[in-house]
């Protein structure tokens, strides 16, 4: 049995490892190189990120993408998705498309990216048109049947729920299990319009009340701001929990038919999008109030983002928040915890650290040396806050 885990993204990385150690011969696709890994066991054991699996690729056995997707049992599909929105699902379709034409009759195709209602229905119409099998119907066509399941990793990397109209290979459950281990999630089976409608409720449920939290923060009077410093509950949400769902709230946009519903996730994408210039307005006020000038400002934002995850919202949100910046303060840097040394930023400028996460806001406070009069450290959670750098 032979598996097949398309785009060398962190969640695909995490799938082709499940397999391995379940004994599956699997391989990964570098699509941007056409090229397929082999993820062997010992591979799986050696490197704990994609990222070093990555820097090690020329050294590693490989096979062209065609021949590979050709004899796979299984394919999942991974790939790292670089826009939103309508530019998103042509970039899916783009991949699917290539892909396709390669599938074998009897394989399962296993679909990982969230998508809207009705969505897997275009995904699907896209697989059997450029493939020329047929997905619903058994044996249909010379070239015979393909399973498909639809399987969305949610944005903290967790499986809930399996749709598929046939019946669900335990090969799948292993995998989510894998994905899930560690947690109490049991992964739910269900037919495919069912686990569209589950998913978009779990994400709405999820995330609304982070997006609400950051919008009613945005009017709210400077008065009652120390109040509400003291809530942890508020003052641990960072822009990091805002916009990991960003990719999942624009496919619900795309399919929603209600238009309560259409106004609600459009509401939420206009909020999300719109946090980035309310907190370039905190920062703009700030400055003047200390009487501090751009010019003798610079700027250090913690963000730490895995470029390889198959969403690219959060960094797509991170290139619009530093030209935004960049707008107003020329000097905007990109803290790296691992290769920025803060203290090379210590002179007679005033440094101002944005941090963007608890992970990242935690690493500066332990790292930065504190006392400095010039060091201002502005967490960007709902209310902009200030922490002291005393």
């Amino acid at each position: 049995m032979k598996a097949v885990v398309y785009g060398v993204s962190t969640e695909g990385y995490s799938i082709a490892k499940a397999l391995t150690l379940k004994g599956i011969d699997a391989a990964m696709i570098d699509e941007g190189k056409g090229m397929a890994i082999s993820i062997r066991s010992e591979i799986a054991m050696s490197y704990a990120s994609v990222n070093a699996l990555m820097e090690d690729e020329p050294l590693l056995r490989l096979e062209p993408e065609s021949n590979a997707i050709a004899s796979a049992d299984y394919i999942f599909f991974t790939p790292i998705v670089k826009r939103l929105g309508q530019e998103a699902y042509n970039e899916i379709s783009s991949k699917l498309k290539t892909i396709a034409k390669h599938l074998k009759g009897n394989s399962t195709f296993v679909y990982c990216i969230p998508t809207g209602i009705g969505g897997n229905k275009e995904i699907l119409d896209i697989i059997e048109r450029a493939s020329g099998m047929n997905i619903t119907s058994s044996n249909k066509g010379s070239n015979g049947k393909l399973n498909y399941c639809y399987m969305p990793i949610m944005p903290d990397g967790m499986v809930y729920i399996v749709g598929s109209n046939s019946n669900i290979d335990q090969l799948i459950y292993s995998v989510c299990e894998q994905l899930n281990m560690n947690t109490n999630i049991k992964v739910r089976g269900m037919d495919i319009n069912s686990a569209e409608v589950v998913y978009a409720i779990k994400v709405l449920a999820n995330y609304l009340p982070v997006v609400t939290s950051f919008e009613v923060c945005k009017g709210i009077d400077e008065s009652i701001y120390n109040t509400l410093i003291n809530e942890k509950w508020l003052s641990d949400v960072f822009i990091d929990d805002l916009t990991m769902a960003l990719f999942d709230m624009y496919m619900l946009a795309n399919s929603m038919e209600n238009n309560i519903l259409v106004h609600m996730v459009n509401n939420c994408i206009r909020s999300i999008e719109g946090y980035s210039k309310h907190l370039v307005d905190r920062i703009r006020l700030l400055l003047k109030r200390n009487e501090l000038r751009a010019s003798r400002t610079r700027i250090l934002v913690a963000w730490s983002i895995d470029s390889n995850s198959i969403r690219s919202d959060r960094m797509i949100t991170l290139t619009s928040l530093s030209s935004r910046l960049r707008d107003y303060i020329g000097e905007v840097n990109r803290y790296n915890d691992l290769n920025t040394n803060i203290s090379m930023y210590y002179d007679d400028k005033t440094l101002l650290i944005l941090t963007c996460s608890r992970r990242d806001h935690e690493r500066v406070m332990n790292k930065h040396s504190k006392g400095k009069d010039n060091v201002i450290i502005i967490k960007a959670n709902p209310m902009c806050e200030v922490v002291s750098n005393k």
